[in-house]
């Protein structure tokens, strides 16, 4: 999409122009004189014109301000339409601004709450998928273990209830040796996000240990040597 400059420039001052215009029809009607000069007309009238683009951007009708810009065969209607746009964002001035701000604020914050509904679902989806890799990865090679006896020297390391201190007890007494990040959010309620921060600090801690399923290549993630180690039951 290239833009034409002097299509640019044109729409530009027509906005600035007939904003303008419709801020000193506004000063014409008022029931009470308005004080201050010509800038008391001019800036209110321009400041609010040159919201109709944002006006235009979260309403249906983006395709008027952007196809005027390009410079396209219904160049001269879509500058009409812009000129009473601008004409009815300067006799409205203040409204107007609120108004669109508003709108404006209410569709992000509607866009936000949509992309967070898809991201939690995403999230559902990959903890779904990695739930039945791990346990693949476990039935393939199966080592029951419980929980060992002496875990607190491990655990007493990180502020119980602390995001680390739950994947390590989640590791611990898993009947898996081998988590997936699904895994893990399944059995300690964290966030992917939570899991993966901790995960990171526990793998620099020696800890845990990652690797990669054969079959699918997704990370998998165990306790560490020094993890056993520290979490075996004491000497007799």
């Amino acid at each position: 999409m290239e833009y034409s400059l002097l299509k640019v420039v044109i729409v530009f001052l027509a906005m600035a122009g007939f904003g303008i215009i419709g801020s000193y029809c506004n000063r014409l009607w008022a029931t009470e004189p308005s004080k201050g000069g010509w800038a008391a007309v001019a800036v209110p009238g321009v400041a609010a014109a040159f919201v109709v683009p944002v006006f235009l951007s979260v309403g249906a009708s983006n395709s008027v301000f952007t196809e005027a810009l390009t410079g396209g065969a219904d160049f001269w209607y879509q500058l009409t339409v812009i000129a009473g746009f601008s004409i009815l964002a300067g006799v409205s001035a203040p409204s107007f601004v609120n108004a669109v701000a508003l709108k404006a604020l209410r569709t992000a914050e509607d866009a936000k709450q949509n992309v967070a509904a898809v991201n939690s679902r995403t999230d559902e989806l990959e903890n779904s998928v990695e739930a039945a890799v791990e346990e693949s990865e476990n039935n393939d090679a199966p080592k029951a273990r419980s929980a060992p006896t002496n875990s607190k020297p491990l655990l007493q390391r990180y502020v119980p209830d602390s995001p680390e201190h739950k994947i390590l007890s989640s590791l611990l007494e898993s009947q898996y040796t081998r988590r997936t990040i699904g895994g893990i959010v399944g059995s300690t309620g964290l966030s992917r996000a939570q899991v993966r921060e901790s995960l990171a600090k526990l793998i620099a801690d020696r800890k845990v240990v990652e690797t990669k399923s054969a079959k699918t290549q997704s990370p998998l993630y165990s306790l560490s040597l020094a993890g056993e180690e520290n979490a075996s039951p004491p000497a007799v």
